[in-house]
């Protein structure tokens, strides 16, 4: 008959008990640095000419909704970069940007000109969120969260 000596069980217990509150801490601190960086990664991949809020942190960022969620906030109008406008994209003609936005990008003397143009011809679409949302996706979210966890696990800490 072999007999098996086990040492050290009440550590391995008490490690199992902590990594039933450990683990999905580490999952969840993952999650969050993964989130933050595909933001920055959109603010990054922003078309040059749509806006400098696309390319802001403060105006595209990630945020926690709650303990298990969180969200990326954009501009308003990034599905209309995303989509295109107006004619452009076989639709009316329309144009929704407020003047003062406009003269920011634009400058002074050219608003009507500016506004006329998208009026009339619409904007191209400047599709860039899913591909950098799917490549990152694919390649570094399970990265992240996996790092997280496997810290944990080795080090005991959250």
């Amino acid at each position: 008959m072999i007999t098996i000596k086990l040492i050290g069980m009440q550590r391995v217990q008490r490690n199992l008990k902590t990594y039933a509150t450990s683990i999905p801490a580490a999952g969840r601190a993952g999650l969050w640095n993964f989130t933050q960086h595909l933001a920055k990664q959109l603010r990054n991949a922003a078309p040059m000419g749509a806006s400098g809020n696309m390319k802001s942190p403060k105006h595209t960022r990630a945020e926690k909704v709650s303990k298990d969620n969180y969200v990326i906030k954009m501009p308003f109008y990034t599905k209309y970069v995303e989509k295109g406008t107006g004619p452009a994209v076989g639709r009316p003609s329309y144009f929704i940007p407020k003047r003062k936005k406009i003269l920011k990008y634009v400058g002074s003397g050219n608003f009507y000109a500016f506004k006329n143009y998208i009026y009339k011809h619409g904007t191209k679409p400047h599709p860039f969120t899913e591909r950098i949302i799917q490549a990152n996706i694919k390649h570094k979210l399970r990265r992240d969260v996996e790092k997280k966890i496997f810290l944990t696990i080795r080090t005991g800490k959250k």
